[in-house]
């Protein structure tokens, strides 16, 4: 990761998803573990198929779009998914960037966990105005600007 990209987990919505359960989230060493959140989570939905079926894609876990600005989903040697998460770049993103990421969010039934803020944001109406808020005041737009 670059340091003018903010980093976007995806969370599934019965995971962790209120503001007293963010410690769940957390390693005992303090750092944040993507794997634990996918672990034993939609186990009847495949991320990685509603992507490729999202984005007209096959077998792809890997999709870049406009500049520095991708989405993944990392899956282990058997196919299990490990992390879905977006990389915004902070010198330069479109609004339809931040509104694909939310869509998927949607259609994933997922929450947005930003880490460095220790925030979620629900895919919602009114998520636009506070994904925006917090990619704006991220170490990475700070980078950008220097």
């Amino acid at each position: 990761m670059a340091i003018y990209q903010t980093v976007i987990f995806f969370v599934p919505s019965g995971f962790g998803n209120r503001e007293d359960q963010i410690g769940q989230l957390f390693s005992e060493d303090g750092y944040f573990d993507v794997e634990k959140i996918w672990a034993d989570c939609h186990k009847g939905i495949s991320p990685l198929k509603l992507a490729n079926s999202t984005f007209n894609t096959e077998n792809e876990t890997f999709w870049e779009y406009y500049g520095a600005n991708d989405l993944s989903i990392e899956v282990n040697e058997k196919g299990v998914v490990q992390c879905v998460r977006a990389r915004v770049d902070a010198r330069g993103y479109r609004p339809g960037d931040l509104k694909r990421i939310l869509s998927f969010a949607h259609v994933l039934e997922c929450n947005l966990f930003l880490p460095e803020f220790k925030k979620y944001i629900k895919p919602s109406k009114s998520a636009m105005e506070s994904l925006q808020f917090l990619l704006k005041r991220s170490r990475a737009a700070q980078h950008a600007k220097s």
